[in-house]
């Protein structure tokens, strides 16, 4: 429907419309990950289903008051239990741009890097050390290159929890009493502040989870460097004669 060669929004027979579809890990029969002989995961041959963009359901909740010449209204949106590819974050790991590629690692014991070198116990890296379930390794600029974050890596390990609750908007305003505006020659005057998309929770590493990389097209849940939603303040006046 959308997306990339290896990452896709698509039809799948017996999966949910536009299901993420991509590179997944080779996996033993008791669905561990299977390792190549430096103790690190690998491709399986075909791609699979890796994720549901869509939501296993969405809400809102809003409420209006006022007290006195003042009033507010305030409305919280949510929506739960979708995924989302964040390919932003695999390309910041290719790059070393990422933190998490930015940790220096010492080992005590001798550890194995992606492409068979050896890094002596207590020798510092940057990079990680990372159990795939063979061993503890070491995932240095060579894995995040390739495997660990490079364009064609395995999809799968950037699919993240895309669940958010936004304050979609909120206002609050203020009447003047008539007896003021008996000289001003009005019979109401109302000043307002309304703010939007002012705070979004989410545990999505991504900037916006409530956006997508293809728009308002039938493929979904795909992030690849997509702007945020519009946090914006809005000021009014309004007034009768």
């Amino acid at each position: 429907l959308a997306g990339f060669t290896s990452t896709s929004s698509a039809v799948v027979e017996g999966q949910p419309f536009a299901a993420l579809y991509g590179g997944v890990w080779e996996r033993n029969e008791d669905g561990s990950l299977a390792t190549d002989e430096f103790g690190f995961p690998f491709n399986a041959a075909a791609q699979d289903v890796i994720g549901d963009p869509n939501p296993d359901w969405r809400g809102g909740l809003g409420t209006e008051f006022s007290i006195g010449g003042f009033s507010a209204s305030v409305l919280f949106e949510t929506a739960q239990g979708q995924d989302m590819w964040n390919g932003t974050r695999g390309v910041l790991h290719f790059f070393g741009i990422h933190p998490e590629t930015a940790n220096i690692s010492v080992s005590d014991r001798d550890l194995t890097t992606y492409i068979g070198d050896v890094i002596p116990a207590g020798t510092p890296f940057r990079g990680n050390i990372i159990d795939f379930g063979a061993g503890p390794v070491a995932a240095d600029a060579e894995w995040y290159l390739d495997n660990g974050g490079g364009f064609g890596a395995v999809d799968e390990q950037f699919v993240e929890d895309a669940s958010w609750t936004r304050l979609r908007e909120a206002t609050i305003s203020y009447s003047f009493p008539s007896k003021m505006l008996e000289n001003v020659g009005l019979s109401s005057l109302q000043l307002g502040i309304t703010g939007r998309n002012l705070v979004l929770w989410s545990p999505f590493e991504g900037a916006d989870p409530d956006t997508n990389l293809t728009g308002a097209s039938k493929g979904r849940g795909l992030h690849y460097f997509t702007n945020p939603g519009t946090r914006s303040i809005l000021f009014n006046l309004k007034f009768g004669f």
